[in-house]
């Protein structure tokens, strides 16, 4: 199968022009099949830039996988991939005392008031 797909990019890496294409690539691999995942994902790297991609390797939850999915995406359409947030700058809430990050967060809609 994987033959396959590998042929098939080839083929459209030489009939297709960059930004004209668009690709969803649905193949669910097992949550331990990583190996298989980026077998599926490595032809993304012989087509020209895409218009846009979107990949899924798993139907249930694996951030692995979706991670994965993610930057081979990105990758064939040559977007860059978001920088992840600073430890630093997650965790100063973190370090607050209990009491005062609860006040905190009553400022927000992300916790109900008390009854």
């Amino acid at each position: 199968m994987f033959d396959e797909w590998r042929g098939t990019a080839v083929y459209l890496s030489s009939n297709t022009k960059p930004r004209v294409l668009q690709l969803l690539l649905v193949c669910d691999v097992g949550q331990k099949e990583v190996e298989a995942a980026e077998q599926a994902v490595a032809p993304l790297l012989l087509l020209p830039e895409l218009k846009d991609c979107h990949v899924r390797l798993c139907s249930n939850p694996n951030t692995q996988l979706r991670q994965l999915a993610q930057n081979a995406a990105l990758q064939a359409s040559r977007k860059l991939a978001p920088e992840p947030a600073s430890q630093s700058s997650c965790s100063r809430l973190l370090n607050l005392p209990r009491e005062l990050r609860i006040r905190i967060l009553e400022y927000t809609d992300l916790v109900a008031r008390r009854r």
